[in-house]
């Protein structure tokens, strides 16, 4: 199988939007690949870091588009750094639009765990001959192997997931509607899976209210109050409680450039 090395792709780790280390390619020849007329055939790379941050520091995958698994069955050690490698199985597939040049593809998401401590580091994808495993795209059995363009630093672990994403929109029915905490159906999970009616947050879930919403949660329809661990509502974003509700945060509550309105005869505790 050929192996082809050079400028064809890049890959880099991020801090996304909502804090999570994300894995991103780009295609830089100017060929436009892959599309959905053609095959991913191979895809893996190892993420890594310090051994220094301690042992019990740890990567997990929180979405991943692209059929990915970890390997190995555990972390591994190599060169100071413990890392984990990260393969598409059930290949081959295509991607689900066609890719342009120069523009950054999401392949994964991931969380930093961290048992007793809390740390700031950085979290790096390896060079293809760091270890055995290499990093490494194929298309059409053409097998690349891709430039580490930049990685993410000074990140702050462990990573806060959030698991219910305010998305609104869910038709009236059965005393909901589209502005409603109360129905899950308005939540969806952090890889855009849309939560059932019957599934609100609970006093174990994270919920982030983001920006750029057609509607805002700002009723409970017929419940008096709703509850969330951390809650954290983006610039412009709008939470509002109503008279007669009480919404509790058994965690942190951030309002990073967003409104929390209470209104007459609502409660909002922090714990």
């Amino acid at each position: 199988m050929p192996f082809l090395h050079g400028q064809t792709f890049q890959v880099r780790t991020i801090e996304s939007e909502y804090g999570y280390v994300e894995v991103q390619i780009r295609e830089t020849s100017g060929i436009n690949m892959p599309t959905t007329s053609t095959d991913i055939t191979d895809l893996q790379f190892e993420i890594r870091w310090p051994q220094s941050y301690g042992s019990d520091v740890d990567v997990d995958i929180i979405c991943a588009d692209f059929n990915l698994i970890e390997g190995l069955g555990g972390k591994q050690v190599q060169d100071a750094n413990y890392w984990r490698v990260f393969a598409a199985v059930e290949i081959p597939f295509s991607p689900n639009h066609n890719w342009v040049v120069n523009h950054w593809e999401s392949i994964g998401i991931f969380k930093v765990l961290v048992t007793s401590s809390t740390g700031n580091g950085s979290f790096q994808l390896s060079p293809d001959d760091w270890v055995f495993q290499g990093l490494n795209f194929g298309i059409d059995g053409v097998d690349y192997a891709p430039l580490v363009y930049s990685n993410v630093t000074e990140y702050n672990f462990p990573t806060i997931v959030y698991d219910y994403v305010w998305l609104g929109g869910e038709p009236a029915s059965g005393g909901y509607n589209e502005s409603s905490w109360s129905a899950g159906s308005n939540w969806e999970d952090p890889c855009g899976l849309r939560y059932s009616i019957g599934n609100p947050p609970t006093a174990l879930n994270n919920c982030i209210i983001p920006t750029g919403r057609d509607f805002w949660p700002t009723n409970f329809n017929n419940k008096t109050s709703g509850v969330c661990d951390i809650l954290w509502v983006r610039p412009n974003a709008l939470l509002e409680i109503p008279n007669g509700v009480t919404l509790t945060t058994l965690g942190e509550l951030f309002i990073e450039g967003g409104i929390v309105e209470v209104k007459s005869g609502g409660t909002i505790i922090t714990d």
